[in-house]
């Protein structure tokens, strides 16, 4: 069973649990609060009639004359009350009248006149002067006949004749004439319960959703920063939520970090190591030789392998600046063609010796953004790439194009290509292909550090084969907000 299944389950149980003890405490409350309201209409209705009777006292004894035509009209009365949606349609409460002595003078049913009724509660504690109540079978049959017997609730009220109390009067009213009205509030508490519950387990729907959202996203964010992905933090607006996603891009920060200088110390010493052995090599040598052309020789390898450790230092310490860079400090608008008129006239010697042109094509003043000092270094690395590539006497050409807020500059050469087996790996660091001259290698660190500039400004850099022979290098980026100005 899945975790977000289990979280639903339980909110669904939590609310069935509160929505049963909200049902089961107001029915039970409901039932008390009817027998209440109908026991106090009846305490008022017994006063009235006591009070009826008591203007009909002579000598302390109760005259009844009045009475046997007052109660039975009342009982004949046709009522058209519609009380809460149940309809009445004749009164029901029951009066009898007893004596001092509790024996029954009058009965409206006409069952019980001439018995003894002090034992009753409504008699014996009206006659004591308290309040005289009780809720009793409303006979001894429906006892013996019936597993649940009808009940009625019995309320006393005392006849007083010069401060005495000379009888009393009792109305009762069968518990089944409240049933239709409880039974009509039941239904609505029920409504109520069940629109409850319903509110409830949309809630919990919802609260399932959202927590298990949250926790979605830290699941994708974890598969995401697995792949070794550049993804920021998901926004999460729990706060637990949000810490854990911090911690864990802390913990991948400070992971990198480790691993990134793992990386880089092994690759430094890969590296050195190869110009570091000719480097002995050619001193063994040179300490053992005593031919001056050979000392020349072994000098000029030292010369070259300690230029070699050098440069390569050098540009490990600008990519390394660049990769640990999350985000451009430094964003301004940048003159192009002043930048690229540079680059090709600090170029111009080696230009004019191996007999290569430049040409660039569009490359009118347009509104470019980024880190100037980044990109002249990423525009240098590609141009004096395709130097190295380009054969004697051909061309190379630089144009730049704006399209859609995105900026594109390109540098084409007439080399011999990338091969099939380098395109995937021309971007990796230290991957280096053997000059067409020479055949020799550079340190494979520049195109890595243009890749990563280019990371830097939220865009790509691409190295393609053109159509017929040569390579086209491009470097493209959108138009980023400046954050200082010239």
């Amino acid at each position: 069973m899945s975790f977000v299944l289990r979280l639903f389950l339980f909110f669904f149980f939590i609310t069935s649990i509160i929505a049963w003890f909200i049902l089961d405490k107001s029915l039970k409350t409901l039932d008390d609060s009817v027998r209440t309201s109908a026991e106090e209409v009846m305490v008022d209705s017994a006063n009235f009639i006591a009070e009826l009777v008591s203007q009909n006292v002579i000598e302390g004894e109760i005259q009844l004359h009045q009475i046997h035509n007052l109660i039975p009209a009342y009982l004949e009365r046709r009522l058209n009350a519609e009380i809460y949606s149940v309809m009445k349609t004749k009164p029901d409460m029951q009066v009898y009248i007893t004596d001092k002595n509790g024996q029954v003078l009058y009965d409206s049913t006409g069952q019980s006149e001439g018995e003894d009724f002090s034992r009753w509660n409504d008699v014996i504690l009206t006659l004591k002067g308290d309040y005289g109540a009780r809720t009793s079978i409303i006979d001894e049959i429906s006892d013996q006949l019936e597993d649940d017997p009808l009940k009625a609730l019995y309320i006393g009220a005392p006849v007083i004749h010069q401060n005495e109390i000379v009888g009393v009067v009792t109305v009762s009213k069968g518990l089944a004439y409240l049933e239709p009205f409880m039974d009509s509030a039941t239904e609505q508490m029920q409504r109520f319960v069940l629109f409850v519950v319903g509110a409830m387990v949309f809630f919990s729907m919802f609260m399932t959703w959202w927590l298990s959202r949250s926790m979605r996203k830290l699941g994708n964010y974890a598969d995401l920063l697995g792949s070794r992905q550049e993804v920021p933090a998901p926004r999460l607006r729990e706060s637990e939520f949000a810490k854990l996603a911090d911690a864990m891009q802390r913990m991948k920060v400070e992971l990198e970090d480790k691993e990134y200088i793992e990386n880089y110390l092994h690759s430094v010493a890969h590296e050195l190591k190869s110009p570091l052995t000719s480097l002995s090599a050619s001193a063994e040598l040179l300490s053992e030789n005593k031919d001056p052309q050979q000392q020349s020789k072994l000098a000029n390898n030292i010369s070259q392998s300690s230029e070699r450790m050098n440069l390569l230092v050098e540009r490990m310490l600008n990519l390394a600046s660049v990769e640990r860079q999350r985000e451009l400090d430094n964003i301004q608008e940048i003159d192009l063609p002043t930048i690229i008129t540079r680059l090709v006239k600090d170029r111009s010697k080696r230009l004019e010796t191996l007999e290569i042109s430049i040409k660039t094509e569009a490359l009118e003043q347009q509104t470019i953004t980024g880190d100037s000092v980044l990109l002249e270094q990423a525009i240098a690395n590609l141009l004096d790439n395709a130097i190295e590539f380009s054969p004697s006497g051909s061309s190379i050409s630089i144009c730049s194009l704006m399209e859609n807020d995105q900026y594109t500059i390109s540098i084409d050469d007439n080399g011999p290509g990338i091969p099939d087996y380098a395109q995937e790996k021309i971007f990796e660091r230290f991957y280096s292909l053997p000059r067409p001259d020479n055949q020799q290698r550079s340190t494979g660190l520049g195109l890595s550090f243009v890749n990563e500039v280019m990371k830097l400004h939220k865009g790509k850099a691409e190295l393609k084969n053109r159509a017929g022979q040569g390579t086209s290098a491009s470097i493209s980026w959108p138009l980023l907000q400046a954050t200082t100005c010239n």
